[in-house]
């Protein structure tokens, strides 16, 4: 299965070489919907059930499975720091296959489970490229991810390393939250409420939509086990949420009137 999804990445790679940061990049192109369509691949090799039903990824699951038919070792330990001083969160070694937790990650928690979706992001995205360490800020083998390397909402990734990034965070957003899945909870959520608008979750300043936001997102994050922001992210892109809050409730009329 590892293999079979190399595979098709890299024929993809061939017919239509193209870099969002440069044509001379190592990191290819690769569109959301096609590392959408990878982690839904991953997980119904895993459980077809998976993309049937609202339910958590079983990320201890996915580790066994990987270990036992790819030899994938999965270990926890302490990663030290980067040379600029930031911890070490996550990595992914190529030769031999291997994914590191740091010690500092509660299994429990989800950052714990963000950064181990992304790391097999990295794993079945990158590992047959020929990166080009130099330009990335990576081992020959290895890559390593800091805290900032799990952001992806809020800019547009710029360089190289961003985007290879991007790829892993967006693939690590797809595994723990299936998109067929995602709106199914959001309709069953809102149809429980007596909501009138179903499929989206709208929210702005009022009092009542803000309830609602917060009592469809805490189900949802309930479910999935995952962050608020990565779930905020996440319901953006897939043009689940409009948020049209103001960062001030005044009218610009209002606003231009004071002194």
């Amino acid at each position: 299965m590892l293999e079979k999804i190399s595979e098709k990445l890299l024929l993809h790679h061939k017919r239509s070489f193209q870099t969002q940061p440069g044509r001379n990049s190592s990191v290819p192109y690769r569109s959301r919907n096609e590392l959408e369509i990878k982690a839904e691949e991953l997980l119904e090799w895993i459980r077809p059930s998976l993309l049937a039903e609202p339910c958590l990824t079983p990320v201890v699951e996915i580790a066994e499975r990987l270990n036992k038919e790819f030899g994938v070792r999965i270990e926890s330990r302490d990663l030290g720091y980067s040379p600029r001083g930031r911890k070490i969160l996550g990595a992914c070694q190529f030769k031999p296959r291997a994914i590191f937790l740091d010690t500092t990650l509660d299994p429990s928690s989800t950052r714990y489970r963000f950064t181990f979706a992304h790391e097999i992001g990295h794993l079945i995205l990158h590992r047959k490229l020929r990166l080009n360490p130099a330009e990335l800020d990576i081992a020959v083998n290895e890559i390593r991810d800091e805290p900032i390397h799990f952001y992806f909402g809020r800019r547009r990734a710029r360089s190289p390393r961003e985007w290879l990034e991007w790829q892993a965070n967006v693939f690590a957003s797809a595994l723990l939250m299936p998109k067929a899945t995602l709106k199914t909870a959001v309709l069953e959520k809102q149809q429980a409420m007596g909501t009138r608008r179903l499929g989206t979750i709208h929210v702005d300043n009022q009092p009542t939509n803000v309830v609602d936001y917060f009592e469809i997102t805490n189900h949802l994050m309930a479910i999935y086990q995952v962050s608020r922001m990565a779930l905020h992210i996440r319901l953006k892109h897939l043009r689940i949420l409009e948020d049209r809050r103001r960062f001030n409730p005044q009218h610009i009329t209002t606003l231009l009137r004071e002194e």
